[in-house]
């Protein structure tokens, strides 16, 4: 199963035992790495491609905190939780731009994540969080919709006749949303599957990303 089908399903990480003192180095420079490149990110997004917020926006967001909710594990891993709610984000970035698409996809990653903690461990589950893992998850979300709204807008402007133009567009989204989250998702799951970096990080990387995208 990959993670982009006609539901849009992204995958999420989600925790293991391993705390950040438990780490190898390379682990903690990559997601040090991750949260630094978010933050110039999520500027770009919020700010200079702001977008409209309004009401149908609002509503949009509402059910996709819902559907977010209703997850799913990879058979054969116990740290890629996929969420079913990351539809929303692209009908978002079509109809309101990058910034609500931004915030869309953020309040997806939460809900999933929470609810995620929820059924593992119950009503308790804050002393359960990860704080690097929630973060992580966090700081993916602009990189992957940087990425999106650059190729939706090149599409859009290319020059080819609608309705060429948007199932380009969809397509490209699609396809870079996966690429970055595949990208991501598989170096940072190779790197907390094996702490102490016994293994080689390439064969890990080529493990994980096998099992995400089977």
């Amino acid at each position: 199963m990959s993670f982009v089908e006609n539901s849009a399903i992204t995958a999420r990480t989600t925790s293991r035992s391993l705390r950040w003192r438990e780490l190898s180095s390379p682990s903690k420079l990559y997601l040090l790495a991750v949260y630094t490149a978010a933050i110039p990110s999520a500027y770009v997004c919020l700010r200079v491609l702001a977008g409209r917020y309004s009401l149908p926006w609002v509503l949009l967001s509402l059910t996709s905190l819902f559907m977010a909710s209703v997850n799913l594990r990879l058979p054969k891993s116990t740290t890629v939780v996929i969420s079913m709610g990351d539809v929303f984000t692209i009908l978002s970035l079509s109809y309101f731009g990058t910034g609500p698409a931004l915030l869309t996809l953020w309040i997806d990653t939460l809900a999933a994540s929470v609810t995620d903690y929820i059924r593992r461990h119950g009503i308790h589950f804050l002393g359960k969080i990860l704080l690097h893992r929630f973060l992580f998850n966090l700081a993916a979300c602009p990189l992957a919709m940087l990425a999106m709204s650059f190729v939706y807008g090149v599409s859009l402007d290319s020059g080819v006749p609608y309705p060429v133009n948007m199932a380009l567009a969809l397509a490209l989204v699609a396809f870079s949303w996966f690429t970055v989250n595949t990208v991501t998702l598989g170096a940072a799951v190779s790197f907390w599957s094996d702490p102490s970096g016994a293994s080689s990080p390439s064969w890990q990387f080529g493990k994980t990303l096998s099992a995400c995208i089977c």
